[in-house]
């Protein structure tokens, strides 16, 4: 009798995790609207899933504060991605028109 109630709290268990998956992952994604802070909102969602994993507060609120003490400190990574990205894609289109000798193998690197 104790096995299946411990297989039931198991799955129980499992279940709040995947439901906790799912709402970091939604809390991730309003936090990186604003591109510049997709770093940070992934610091935050990975800390709000070791707390809940380890039995910690792991409210929404939280998320918040971690998410913004790391907004803080990681803005300029975030602003390096857009520029490497605006870099890629102007590198792109150059390697593109054809101007460039060797441009497709170079578009294709890219």
């Amino acid at each position: 009798m104790t096995a299946m109630t411990d297989q039931g709290a198991r799955r129980g268990e499992a279940l709040t995790l995947f439901g906790e998956v799912l709402l970091t992952g939604l809390l991730v994604l309003v936090a990186s609207l604003p591109v510049v802070t997709v770093p940070a909102a992934v610091a935050a969602g990975t800390a709000h899933l070791r707390r809940q994993v380890a039995g910690l507060d792991h409210g929404a609120g939280r998320f918040a504060v971690e998410w913004w003490a790391a907004a803080r400190r990681l803005w300029p990574l975030g602003a390096g991605a857009l520029v490497l990205a605006a870099l890629l894609g102007l590198n792109l289109r150059l390697a593109g028109t054809g101007a460039l000798p060797g441009g497709e193998v170079v578009r294709w690197v890219t």
